[in-house]
Formats: C-alpha cells, sequence, structure tokens
C-alpha cells in the first residue's frame, strides 16, 4: 500500500467513527463445523480459533465514510469492506450496522459486491445477499446484510450504502 493510500484509508475510517457514535458494525458467521464467529471493526480486529490443517475462517470488517461533517440534508456514502482472511469458509454471514440518530438511510441505496484475494478482480463466482432495515431503539434505522452463500477463504465483499443527515 502506497503512503497516500494508508492516509486516505485513515481519514475514511476516522470520518466513520466520527458518524457511528457508540455503534459499530458488527458481522457473524458459522464455520463449516458449526462455531460461530464475530468481528468487531475500526481497525481489523479478528476472532476464531485455528484447526490442523487450514486455517478456518476469519472475518474482518472495516467501516469507511466519505466526510466526518456534514449540514442538514447532505448525503453521506458508507463502505463496509468484510473479509474471510481464513482459509476455509464462513456460512451465514451476516453484517449488521446500527445507524446514528442523526442519520436516515436512502431507500434502496445499498449495493454488495465481492472480490478475490487479490482486491482487486471480482470473484469469479456470482454471489447475492440481502439486506433488512429496521428501526432501532435510537430514532434510526439498524441496517442487516445477510450473505445468500458462504463466503470463501480469501474472498472480501463491499457493501455501500448512503444516509441523509437529519
Amino acid at each position: 500500500m502506497e503512503q497516500a493510500d494508508n492516509a486516505r484509508l485513515a481519514r475514511s475510517l476516522e470520518n466513520a467513527a466520527a458518524w457511528a457514535a457508540d455503534e459499530a458494525p458488527r458481522a457473524t458467521a458459522s464455520t463449516a463445523v458449526g462455531q460461530s464467529i464475530q468481528s468487531t471493526p475500526w481497525l481489523g480486529s479478528y476472532t476464531g480459533l485455528e484447526i490442523e490443517h487450514k486455517k478456518i475462517g476469519q472475518l474482518k470488517i472495516v467501516k469507511l465514510a466519505d466526510r466526518a461533517t456534514a449540514r442538514s440534508d447532505d448525503v453521506i456514502t458508507f463502505t463496509l469492506r468484510f473479509d474471510n482472511v481464513g482459509e476455509r469458509p464462513l456460512t451465514e454471514v451476516r453484517v449488521v450496522d446500527n445507524l446514528s440518530p442523526r442519520l436516515d438511510y436512502i431507500e434502496d441505496s445499498a449495493t454488495l459486491g465481492f472480490t478475490d484475494e487479490d482486491e482487486k478482480t471480482p470473484a469469479d463466482k456470482a454471489r447475492g445477499g440481502r439486506i433488512t432495515v429496521d428501526d432501532n431503539e435510537q430514532g434510526s434505522m439498524v441496517l442487516v446484510f445477510e450473505l445468500d452463500e458462504p463466503l470463501p477463504g480469501g474472498v472480501g465483499g463491499v457493501i455501500t450504502f448512503k444516509a441523509r443527515v437529519r
């Protein structure tokens, strides 16, 4: 990674933290042997167990935002990057993002894409997912992204969505 990329990534992480309040996105998944794993973001935290030959699936998640400040009615674009940095597939992958009361999710703005382990080319197999949006207890929305198929080792995804500042 080039030095300019590190600075841009750090700025985007700080932007996302400014909009997160006390709630950061969370991700959960199950391994092939039924073990449940969880991931909490910011500086790429990992949770998982290692099994004999291949490393068990490990989920990494990072949330970015395109700006740290905005006025009422401005639109913020958020990016949730998730990666299975292990070698074994993860099943039942869910990424949950609880928006702060300052934000309104813009309906149908969410997109989901996948990349292979070199992070530059689209994954060779089409995958899908779904999003559900519900009210949260803070006067805003909770977004739940669920993958339809297992997430292989070395494969990641990018979720983008937009929210309007109240």
